[in-house]
């Protein structure tokens, strides 16, 4: 946790442990971040346990270190009540670090975080190629094939 974020137990109820994280206020110096293990490179279902009671919430989403999205947590109907929202993300294997973050502009403002879930998930890996002239090499860049290459992405 770095910033305003802090663990509280509060006055709310029905968290799955003994404390949660709270303190995404109107500041952007919020962040939450877990440490996942990957037993194989692919795509994961992570699924954040929340309450916000003040409404929908943004919050920034960051996966080894640069910004992935932006995700939006739906409103719940009190502080006592918890949800989930799933995003899938491609983790290598081994640790990766995933990070919620608040947004400056004050909409991530009262959102309560407990836990995450990683599950093994699905989807499609696209890769690109240059294959046109126009493309140029410089400085001692040299173009090669490698029909056996993997590509992972980022």
């Amino acid at each position: 946790m770095f910033g305003a974020a802090i663990i509280s137990y509060g006055t709310n109820t029905g968290y799955s442990g003994t404390y949660f994280v709270q303190g995404y206020g109107t500041n952007s110096s919020a962040i939450t971040e877990f440490d996942v293990d990957a037993a194989t490179s692919g795509f994961y279902n992570v699924d954040l346990s929340y309450s916000s009671a003040n409404g929908t919430t943004i919050l920034d989403l960051y996966l080894n270190g640069p910004l992935l999205e932006t995700v939006s947590l739906s409103g719940i109907a009190n502080a006592n009540t918890w949800t989930d929202k799933t995003v899938s993300v491609f983790l290598i294997a081994g640790i990766n670090r995933i990070a919620y973050g608040a947004i400056s502009n004050g909409t991530s403002n009262g959102v309560a975080l407990d836990y995450i879930n990683v599950t093994p998930g699905s989807g499609t890996i696209t890769s690109y190629e240059v294959s046109s002239s126009q493309y140029t090499l410089g400085g001692t860049a040299v173009a090669q094939t490698n029909s056996s290459a993997q590509v992972e992405p980022r």
